[in-house]
């Protein structure tokens, strides 16, 4: 019970925050997407790192929103979308990742309101986050710059069917 009122009381906005990194004008972006149970804050050290390295990208870093986990016995977490197990995640039900999708999507839109062109949008994300990063670029019908997915996987493997756009 501890736990739960922890992750609650950690996010009292309704709205998960959101991190930004980098300059109004910059030429280009990543979206960088953490992993369940995780939050923005944890990648936002790596994300100056990058960001010293490349100057010219704004990095947009959304946390999740807090949601129960069936996989962690209902507790709620950070999670962009509901895991059941790890066995086979290819048929997984994944409830809540067109919700998250649409977060993406959003974030994207508002990329390309800075001026900042789809070929030079990147959306990346580990584990879960990274699940999500390859659902999203793969299944919309535009083509971003590049999709980085570190230690994650194809949600619907077996049934998923890449956008001829994307």
């Amino acid at each position: 019970a501890g736990f739960r009122r922890s992750w609650r009381g950690f996010f009292d906005d309704t709205k998960p925050p959101i991190i930004r990194l980098g300059k109004d004008d910059a030429s280009s972006a990543v979206i960088l997407l953490h992993g369940l149970g995780d939050t923005a804050h944890g990648w936002a050290g790596g994300a100056s790192v990058l960001l010293n390295m490349l100057p010219n990208t704004r990095f947009v870093l959304p946390t999740a929103p807090v949601q129960p986990v069936t996989l962690n016995g209902g507790l709620p977490m950070p999670s962009w979308y509901d895991i059941a197990g790890l066995e086979d995640r290819a048929d997984e039900n994944c409830e809540g990742l067109e919700e998250s999708c649409a977060t993406v999507e959003a974030l994207i839109q508002e990329q390309k309101s800075h001026g900042i062109p789809l070929e030079k949008i990147v959306v990346a994300g580990f584990s879960q986050g990274g699940a999500l990063s390859l659902y999203t670029g793969l299944s919309r019908t535009y083509r971003l710059g590049g999709l980085v997915c570190m230690s994650g996987y194809l949600p619907f493997a077996r049934t998923f069917t890449p956008s001829p756009e994307a």
